[in-house]
């Protein structure tokens, strides 16, 4: 009798890439708001009383970021459960960690967007923001730390931001597992 188990497609990368990129999109919307006077901007409380802390559009930018981390934690889950996987992304020790990271930077801008900090770009800079798209290219593996153009990740100055210093731990965990200039060939 034969078998046959279709090997698995890696999609821990393009899921991990799509929270930080969730996670970008909520701290970059949090940041512009809070630089701008947010005098016109009504809380969000509504008659069901789900949320109050925020505008309708950063509270649904992050919900959307939190649908993608539980998107991350299945597809990790299920790729655990997988024997014969053989991707990128270690599921057991790196994917986990990167998706921990991820969800301590979506903290940050929570904590800004709840306690009405005006001074956010000390917390979350432009620079930051930059390194998070590029910590998403290189998880989908499409862009690697040379390309980029940008400061070493693993200079310990590179940004001062709390947010900052979380994304420099992320890439410098994929640099340790070896995804320091790894980009995948296109698919043609």
């Amino acid at each position: 009798m034969f078998i046959w188990i279709p090997k698995e497609q890696d999609s821990i990368g393009p899921a991990l890439a799509k929270q930080a990129r969730a996670v970008h999109s909520y701290a970059e919307a949090v940041v512009t708001v809070h630089l701008q006077e947010t005098e016109q901007a009504e809380p969000s409380w509504d008659k069901s009383g789900y949320h109050f802390d925020s505008t309708i559009a950063l509270f649904n930018k992050r919900k959307a970021a939190t649908k993608a981390r539980l998107e991350t934690i299945s597809c990790i889950s299920d790729t655990c459960l997988t024997p014969t996987w053989q991707g990128r992304i270690d599921p057991f020790s790196l994917a986990p960690a990167i998706s921990l990271e991820l969800l301590i930077l979506i903290s940050i801008p929570v904590m800004l967007d709840m306690m009405r900090v005006k001074n956010s770009s000390r917390y979350v800079s432009k620079k930051a923001l930059g390194q998070l798209l590029l910590l998403a290219n290189r998880l989908e593996g499409i862009q690697n730390v040379n390309e980029a153009g940008v400061q070493d990740v693993d200079n310990e100055s590179a940004d001062d931001t709390t947010f900052g210093r979380v994304i420099t731990r992320a890439h410098r965990r994929l640099n340790h597992a070896g995804l320091l200039n790894e980009v995948q060939p296109a698919n043609d």
